[in-house]
């Protein structure tokens, strides 16, 4: 049976992982709306008539999470050496 501190460190690393690719998933969602802002784009009789706003929200609170201490001290304390297997699952 793996040891806590194995297992606390695979939440860790996997946690890590995952704050990577949901930066990268941030830059991606950012780039759209600055190119969709940029072309004054007129979302008239769209499914974002009245949400853009609402969007451009969510993505901003997507970066606010992606970019937060506790998302950056994941990443930190990440060990690239840890197999992240003790967890079982």
């Amino acid at each position: 049976m793996a040891s806590d501190e194995k297992k606390c460190q695979s939440l860790i690393n996997i946690c890590a992982a995952q704050v990577s690719a949901l930066a990268a998933i941030t830059a991606r969602l950012m780039a759209l709306r600055d190119a969709y802002v940029a072309q004054a784009v007129d979302p008239t009789g769209t499914a974002l008539e009245g949400n853009v706003s609402a969007v451009n929200s969510w993505i901003s609170d997507i970066d606010a999470v992606a970019t937060n201490a506790v998302a950056s001290g994941l990443v930190a304390y990440a060990v690239p050496s840890h197999r992240n297997a003790a967890l079982g699952v």
